[in-house]
């Protein structure tokens, strides 16, 4: 059997292409696993100190996202909390963490605390 120009041009390019195309799908597979994407985690940003006493709403909003709950508190200040839900071996249990941070009527941060607590289980999961 005579063989082509194509046919040496589709030998050549599994030859060589399929080997660079796996090992850049490995190189991008181990990228996306290693890759550390904090703006998804503002409790760990939180703990780094990316907000401190003081800071504006905005500057959280701006650096954190949107939070997960907000609601009033006394003397007109807001409350606003963050969330976290990972799984702790020491617990052997899903846990959620939370940020709450009071807001005074100014829109400024004036306490962060951190609480850590098993979640409530729903109607579906008894």
């Amino acid at each position: 059997m005579k063989s082509t120009a194509k046919e040496r041009f589709v030998d050549k390019a599994a030859l060589y292409g399929a080997p660079i195309v796996f090992v850049a799908l490995v190189v991008m597979l181990i990228w996306l696993l290693i890759r550390h994407d904090s703006k998804r985690d503002p409790i760990a940003l939180l703990h780094d100190g990316i907000a401190t006493v003081g800071a504006s709403r905005a500057e959280l909003e701006s650096k954190l996202g949107p939070p997960a709950a907000e609601w009033s508190g006394e003397n007109s200040h807001t409350m606003v909390r963050y969330e976290r839900t990972s799984w702790s071996n020491a617990a052997h249990s899903v846990i959620v963490e939370d940020a709450l941070i009071e807001l005074d009527a100014t829109d400024r941060v004036l306490e962060i605390r951190y609480e850590t607590h098993e979640p409530t289980p729903t109607a579906a999961s008894k």
